[in-house]
């Protein structure tokens, strides 16, 4: 009851901060908030679930190596004049500082209270041709903006849909890192219906479609689309978009291609989850022949109870179908 208690107290600031923020955008924070409260209710059936809305573990590897490239940073202030320098390698050095003092919401609002969304977005979308670049910085990103509603709602202002499509239409063909973590941002950027929408009207679910058929062997990949795939799934509105997509194969390939991956297997439970106020969409997976596969997957995780239960709910969803 106390834990319960705490959210709703954060919960509740956090709604008080966006209503004050300087930065607030009406079209989009209001969205984003509900979006919150969708997720909120929607996730008692899996808190152990959402306990893996984080994907520090996955991206964590990408952050062990702490190198330098240009001057360190020792304040928000210099990582400022970092993005706005002339040297590539001291941008570059920016959004590196960035990625690593980002771990915790303090950090987010730190960063964002000094760069703002703009710069962020506009230095990545400067050097769109620098592979290594924009890389680090669509990791960065995702950092400053994980689980943290105010920050997704700026970025999404700032047209961050229309960017990290194009770092996974320029990049992410040959480079597994830049298609995970684009479709980390666009995760983040879809618990509003209205990012949603945006991502489907300029050929963004075409894209992770290519992403996950271009990266099959690749679990981070296979995880960011299904996780993507799991939030649009979850917007009415995205419905008929998806279906038509036919995405959902490729989520089921995901499974089976990646079955002993918990963090995969959690990811296409996602898609599930989204999926369960829609009884086409469900009836597809069905089709899919999602519940034998994903008893084949229990099978596999034996030692895991936690993955176990979910996997078993997730039956009892597609169950409801027949």
């Amino acid at each position: 009851a106390a834990a319960a208690a705490a959210q709703e107290q954060e919960r509740q600031r956090r709604q008080m901060e966006v209503q004050t923020s300087p930065e607030r955008s009406p079209r989009f924070d209001d969205a984003f908030l509900l979006g919150e409260e969708r997720r909120h209710s929607s996730r008692e059936m899996n808190d152990s679930m959402a306990s893996r809305t984080s994907r520090q573990s996955r991206s964590s590897q990408h952050s062990e190596d702490h190198r330098i490239l240009g001057k360190p940073c020792k304040t928000w202030v210099d990582v400022k004049e970092a993005l706005e320098s002339d040297s590539a390698k001291q941008r570059e050095q920016g959004y590196l500082t960035i990625r690593d003092w980002c771990e915790n919401v303090e950090g987010q609002d730190k960063g964002m209270a000094v760069l703002g969304g703009e710069l962020i977005l506009g230095i990545l979308e400067d050097n769109f041709d620098d592979r290594g670049l924009v890389v680090t910085a669509t990791l960065a990103i995702f950092r400053m903006m994980e689980q943290n509603i105010r920050n997704q709602g700026k970025f999404a202002f700032h047209n961050g849909i229309t960017t990290f499509l194009e770092v996974m239409k320029r990049h992410g063909g040959e480079s597994p890192d830049a298609a995970e973590f684009s479709m980390l941002c666009l995760e983040q950027l879809c618990g509003s219906e209205e990012c949603g929408e945006e991502l489907a009207d300029k050929g963004g679910l075409k894209q992770v479609a290519a992403m996950l058929r271009q990266h099959q062997e690749d679990p981070g990949v296979q995880e960011a689309g299904c996780s993507l795939i799991g939030v649009l799934a979850g917007h009415p509105s995205l419905r008929d978009n998806l279906l038509g997509a036919k995405i959902f194969h490729l989520v089921l390939a995901a499974l089976q291609r990646h079955g002993e991956d918990s963090k995969v297997v959690e990811a296409t439970l996602r898609v599930v989850e989204g999926a369960s106020n829609s009884v086409q969409m469900l009836r597809t997976l069905r089709g899919l022949d999602m519940p034998g596969l994903l008893q084949e997957v229990f099978d596999h995780h034996s030692g895991d109870r936690q993955l176990q239960q979910m996997i078993l709910e997730s039956l009892e969803a597609l169950k409801g179908t027949e």
